[in-house]
């Protein structure tokens, strides 16, 4: 269980709340961009680089949870699903069995998957959770959305030649992806540490990553006061 917690923790975990936190950063100064373009060449110039790189960051942090194992062992989804399968004998009994029914419900999540949360072989629950989740990171919506970041990733983040371009984030692909993650976390969470991360409806996660962008509002609404007592 170690292992996994390690993979769950410092892989899916932190990687997920650090492509959510860059991906706020980002937002919170798009959201500014008529403001920020009235300020001083200065101002402009440091939020420009605080925005290019967070997109760095949101396509380094999401495409490191879709990663292929190689030779080296990466805490990536896949390595996590497959350690899944493989510790699926020497996993804990759910003990919050109530909540991991409730939000598996609300997933729409197939019966078997519901229903092997209260069976008395422990391993049914991991093997059935990594079918479903292993058959819907196979599917061709997902693959396609992957191949996709991996495309920026590679030529917009990787070669050097493309470096200094404002880079063209596909949010909504990044964001679907993200949300594929957060399922797997909510769910995994749930079961085995009796942790609410988040459900269909609302993100403990994002939450905490909005607290953690907080410093970028808090800034421009400074500038915004700074200018106000300057007219005033």
């Amino acid at each position: 269980m170690k292992e996994l917690e390690n993979y769950f923790t410092k892989g899916i975990l932190d990687n997920a709340f650090q492509a959510e936190r860059n991906l706020i950063i980002w937002k919170k100064i798009a959201d500014e961009v008529d403001f920020l373009n009235r300020q001083s060449k200065e101002i402009q110039q440091l939020y420009s680089f605080i925005q290019l790189a967070a997109s760095t960051n949101i396509v380094l942090y999401t495409a490191k949870l879709f990663d292929k194992p190689k030779n080296n062992p990466t805490r990536c989804i896949l390595s996590f699903l497959e350690l899944i399968k493989s510790k699926s004998k020497n996993l804990p009994k759910i003990v919050e069995t109530t909540g991991t029914i409730k939000i598996l419900k609300d997933y729409k999540s197939p019966k078997d998957l519901i229903n092997s949360v209260e069976y008395s072989d422990t391993s049914l629950f991991p093997l059935q959770f990594y079918n479903y989740y292993k058959t819907k990171y196979d599917s061709s919506e997902i693959k396609e959305k992957i191949s996709n970041l991996k495309d920026t990733r590679d030529k917009m983040v990787a070669h050097s030649e493309v470096l200094n371009k404002q880079l063209d984030l596909e949010l909504q692909n990044i964001e679907d992806l993200l949300s594929f993650a957060l399922e797997i976390i909510s769910i995994f969470g749930m079961a085995y540490y009796s942790t609410i991360y988040g459900n269909r409806e609302y993100s403990f996660l994002t939450r905490d990553a909005d607290r953690g962008a907080y410093f970028i509002e808090d800034n421009i609404n400074s500038l915004k006061k700074e200018k106000l007592c300057i007219i005033k």
